[in-house]
């Protein structure tokens, strides 16, 4: 019980330092004239209650530490966390030349725990330059040299050429000028400045014509990176990458790079006061240039072994079978991975030899190159599906795979073990077991899925007749007709209702006497409540828009005599034309004297009423 306890605070130990971390922060080249900045950055979910580093003897504490505070909560579906972060910034000058390697600071926590930044190494120059290097480098960079081939650019300025140790250069580079025929190099194209450069313009870089290529280039923005070259430190930046493949041996040239550069300087009027508020300062185009490079490539040497698929570098090969235990007419596949460094991406499968007793489909390729590492690393699977037609134990002899070996200059063969493939007789399966060793293939019990030929009957049989034939019979013919006539009165009928739509005079008119009745029934609603005034003004509306609707007219342009002359052209008798009449008379009597007594008003109502009717 106490070594479990033990173990499980052990545990918790171990999970809560990982969660307190210490980040430094620092460039990696400096000059040894330049005051730069370290900072260290405590992350965790708790506060440091003490912090202590100390630059030693290499560097001199101008000033420092800074120290800044922030923290964090958040709550996200009712479970609150929270962090904080503390910064400690030290300025530092260097005391010499060299690589130096600045000591690990410890944050001390509440509670007693710490945690520890990692070592980190700073490299000193005298930077023979006699502009400074931009800025004081806050972001850490990767410096060095380039390995193998590399030629230093120009920089064409006012007529003027000067080469490497100018403000502005690019170089062309490439891990290795010596080659032979499918051997991957990397190319990489920088810049590198000193003086400020505000934009690009009219890019041209190789063709890269005799190779295979593929771009690798960083993504985004263009990063500059501080560099050291013949001590003077330089802010360099990748513009392009490639991955080179030669496929033709000989001397193979690749052309030169250009790239124009817009490069601002600053006028130097004796540190004026006011230099910093006045943009003091002056745009020059620069075009820096790469000369070509000449590569050398050598032909694969002879006496490549039979299982040679193009592969050249460096590989593993692995082979296995999915599904070694199965039952005919099953499927399974053997899967073949080579993986290694090396042009990964041009290597074609290894062949296999498969017995005829199993049946083999196309093969499956499936890649995982890393590209981040240059694109020449990563592995390919390929599947080769089958399926067994008969049932027993099959040996395939092992998977061989050849490769040429860049480091050791010969031809290297790796192979994996025998595989075996056990098949079992399925349910619907007769056919007899076999027993195959490869390469000497015994065939016994092939299934044979179907007659090749079949005989021809050379007598007609004993035909029947197994019933009438449907089309072109009697009830064929009816039901045609049937349709035909529905048809034809569904369209007739869609017509119709499609005229009467169109017929926006006639829809007004038909409707005239349903509206009248719908404002009667209102007006009536307003009869019943004892409502006078809004009983004869509903009327009138209901009286006025019958009228308008039947005459097709507005009702602004309906006089009274113009009412009883319309209607009797139309065939209204005089007695339903006067009844009208007398009740728009009424309505608008009503709107200036007494609307009368309940009895009158509902006598109104049924000389309305009885006028619409004999109108309609």
């Amino acid at each position: 019980m106490k070594r479990i306890i033990l173990s499980l605070l052990l545990s918790l130990s171990a999970l809560w330092a990982s969660a307190q971390t210490v980040k430094v922060s620092a460039p990696n080249l400096v000059s040894a004239t330049e005051q730069f900045r370290v900072t260290f950055t405590v992350e965790g979910d708790s506060k440091v209650s003490d912090f202590t580093w100390s630059p030693g003897s290499d560097f001199q504490l101008v000033w420092g530490p800074t120290k800044s505070f922030s923290s964090n909560t958040s709550i996200v579906n009712g479970k609150v966390t929270s962090s904080s972060s503390s910064s400690y910034s030290y300025l530092l000058l260097p005391l010499g030349t060299g690589k130096f390697t600045l000591g690990a600071a410890t944050a001390t926590f509440k509670g007693g725990q710490s945690a520890q930044s990692r070592p980190f190494t700073i490299e000193v120059v005298a930077d023979n330059s006699q502009a400074s290097s931009q800025g004081s480098g806050q972001q850490q960079s990767q410096g060095g040299s380039s390995q193998g081939g590399s030629s230093q650019g120009a920089v064409t300025s006012g007529g003027k050429t000067s080469g490497k140790g100018s403000d502005v250069f690019m170089s062309f580079s490439l891990s290795s000028k010596n080659l032979v025929v499918g051997q991957p190099v990397t190319a990489t194209i920088k810049l590198y400045q000193r003086a400020e450069i505000t934009g690009f313009d009219d890019a041209k870089f190789p063709s890269f014509t005799g190779f295979w290529s593929q771009d690798i280039s960083p993504q985004g923005n263009v990063v500059f990176q501080r560099e050291n070259v013949d001590n003077v430190i330089y802010n360099a930046a990748v513009l392009k990458q490639y991955v080179l493949i030669p496929q033709q041996s000989g001397d193979i040239v690749i052309e030169g790079s250009t790239l124009d550069c817009i490069v601002r300087y600053r006028n130097s009027s004796g540190g004026g006061l006011f230099d910093d508020f006045f943009d003091n300062s002056t745009s020059v185009r620069k075009r820096v240039t790469t000369p070509s490079m000449t590569v050398h490539v050598s032909k694969l040497p002879s006496g490549a072994p039979a299982s040679f698929r193009g592969g050249v570098g460096k590989f593993t090969m692995t082979a296995k079978v999915s599904k070694d235990s199965l039952y005919t007419h099953e499927a399974s596949s053997i899967v073949v991975t080579v993986s290694g460094s090396g042009n990964i991406a041009l290597v074609e499968p290894p062949v296999l030899n498969f017995p005829s007793e199993l049946e083999v489909y196309d093969t499956k390729t499936t890649e995982n190159i890393d590209r981040a590492r240059g694109g020449v690393s990563g592995s390919k699977t390929y599947e080769y599906p089958f399926i067994p037609r008969s049932y027993g134990d099959f040996v395939l002899p092992p998977v061989q795979y050849s490769y040429y070996d860049t480091e050791s200059g010969k031809y290297v063969t790796t192979q994996s073990d025998s595989l075996r493939i056990h098949v079992l007789k399925g349910a619907d399966d007769d056919a007899p077991a076999a027993t195959v060793t490869m390469p000497v293939v015994t065939k016994r019990g092939v299934k044979n899925l179907s007659e090749d030929i079949r005989f021809i009957a050379a007598k007609p049989g004993n035909l029947s007749p197994k019933g009438r034939f449907f089309v072109f019979s009697a009830a064929f013919w009816i039901i045609a007709a049937v349709l035909v006539l529905l048809f034809a009165a569904i369209w007739i009928a869609l017509s119709s209702i499609a005229a009467r739509k169109a017929d926006v005079v006639g829809t007004k008119t038909r409707k005239a006497t349903q509206m009248a009745m719908k404002r009667l029934r209102l007006a009536q609603n307003y009869l019943k409540q004892g409502i006078g005034a809004a009983f004869y003004e509903e009327l009138y509306r209901a009286m006025l828009g019958f009228v308008s609707d039947k005459l097709n007219m507005p009702a602004a342009d309906l006089s009274k005599e113009r009412i009883s002359e319309c209607l009797s052209a139309g065939g209204v008798s005089e007695e339903a034309i006067s009844k009208l009449i007398d009740v728009l008379d009424a309505c608008e009597f009503a709107r200036y004297a007494d609307a009368g007594s309940n009895e009158q008003m509902t006598a109104r109502d049924d000389k309305a009423v009885e006028a619409i009717s004999t109108i309609y």
